[in-house]
């Protein structure tokens, strides 16, 4: 951790990169049938890591 802090006060800490889906695909997940989701939009729709 304290490496990790020290890049980033030096500013060569590698940035981090997640991918948050869309408003429109969340609201998609939200919307329909839990039954007719895949198991992977049950996760990511739940807050779980890819």
């Amino acid at each position: 951790m304290r490496r990790h802090l020290a890049k980033l006060r030096e500013g060569t800490a590698e940035p981090v990169r997640v991918d948050v889906p869309s408003p429109r695909r969340i609201a998609s997940w939200i919307l329909r049938p839990g039954e007719t989701l895949a198991d992977q939009e049950k996760e990511r729709l739940l807050g779980a890591r890819p």
